[in-house]
């Protein structure tokens, strides 16, 4: 039995815009009726109708559902099909690799971590062995990665730079061998993807310029401006843990001094002894421990200068704090709030802590790969050849 032919799909002059349109709708706010997706788009029942029977047929929209009646015919359901798959994301830091999977929304739907491991072989085989496994999540094809490093990367070229925390990095450009997990690949800094993160989905909503600044192993800044993130002329803006305070050789930058692992050596250098996580100085300089007094006094006062030039340069309207020291909650953020405030003439921006804590990188890391995917669908849209039109 010969099976039967679909005759060709009407389609207006307009409707292309509109089939790229529609399906950008839906990656934005899906389920949508017939009818919201007609409003938002302003166009004629006849043409959303057209535009939805393509996405139907190329399996990147189904219908499900109803719509809550208003009287009449309950008006069915638009969504992403299932089968259009989604997005990697990977945060990879000194301590811990973070691997996520997510729709072309940018909403996760897998997780897991990991430790990171020293050794380069075994780093790479952990972290395309997470990936994969996240990939089984996605229902359909791994249509972008995006991976998240602690360290300074060219948004030009992918060069990889400053990743001394990272024992096990080797790479000093775009590692091709994650492109056998998926494809495109997408590499971007661990903070600016915190900022992205926190942007789109936590605590820098609503801002029109927000900074992240991160603590933990390291140190660095992330800066969104009008929604976009500002990399500078080579990506190494925001990396505010290079800075010294003395032209002196030798002399310590920010990193060394304020960051957890500085901070861990100062106290058991200060008779302190020996603690496992850096936070927990704050719990023993609230308790009234002499030690943990003076290397956070130290510190902070160390952060809030570099902090204070850098926020007198950018002028944010919000600073989200976030890392591993971040957890110390307003142990931290209130005298750090103080200090900046007495430097600045102009008084401090907001300060808040992460909302989302230590998985914003990989949050941001997976909202830029469902971003990078919907642009390349929506290319591909664009270029397809228009249907012919029946007499």
């Amino acid at each position: 039995m010969t099976p039967a032919v679909k005759p060709p799909l009407r389609l207006p002059s307009e409707g292309r815009s509109t089939l790229v349109r529609a399906f950008l709708a839906l990656c934005a706010a899906t389920p949508l009726s017939r009818g919201d997706l007609r409003r938002r788009l302003g166009v004629s029942p006849s043409t959303v109708t057209d535009a939805i029977t393509t996405l139907m047929d190329l399996d990147l929209v189904r219908e499900v559902g109803h719509a809550d009646s208003t009287g009449g015919r309950p008006a069915g359901l638009l969504e992403l099909s299932p089968t259009l798959g989604g997005v990697l994301a990977a945060d990879v830091g000194g301590l811990r690799i973070r691997v996520a999977a997510a729709d072309v929304t940018g909403r996760i739907v897998a997780r897991r971590t990991h430790s990171t491991p020293t050794a380069p072989a075994a780093l790479r085989r952990t972290l395309t062995g997470a990936l994969e496994a996240m990939r089984e999540s996605l229902g359909g094809p791994a249509r972008a990665l995006c991976l998240s490093i602690a360290g300074a990367v060219n948004p030009d070229t992918g060069d990889i730079a400053a990743t001394d925390n990272i024992a096990g990095w080797r790479d000093t450009t775009t590692p091709e061998w994650l492109a056998e997990v998926a494809t495109p690949l997408l590499v971007e800094n661990e903070a600016n993807m915190a900022a992205f993160g926190e942007y789109h989905h936590g605590a820098a909503r609503g801002t029109r310029i927000a900074m992240f600044i991160a603590l933990g192993a390291g140190v660095g800044a992330g800066l969104m401006v009008s929604g976009e993130l500002f990399r500078g002329a080579t990506g190494a803006a925001g990396e505010i843990g290079l800075s010294r305070s003395s032209s002196e050789p030798g002399s310590p930058d920010l990193e060394q001094e304020v960051a957890g692992p500085a901070l861990l050596s100062a106290y058991e250098r200060a008779g302190g002894g020996s603690i496992d996580n850096p936070a927990e100085l704050f719990q023993l300089a609230e308790a009234g421990d002499d030690a943990a007094n003076r290397v956070i006094g130290n510190a902070l006062d160390r952060l809030a200068i570099t902090l204070s030039h850098v926020l007198l340069a950018v002028n944010p309207d919000r600073v989200i704090i976030g890392g591993g020291l971040a957890t110390a909650g307003d142990l931290l953020l209130e005298p750090l709030r103080r200090r900046i405030d007495a430097l600045l003439i102009t008084g401090a921006p907001d300060f808040v802590l992460s909302r989302l804590g230590p998985e914003a990188a990989l949050v941001g890391a997976a909202t830029r790969a469902a971003q990078l995917a919907v642009e390349q669908l929506a290319a591909e849209l664009t270029a397809k050849p228009a249907p012919p039109v029946l007499p």
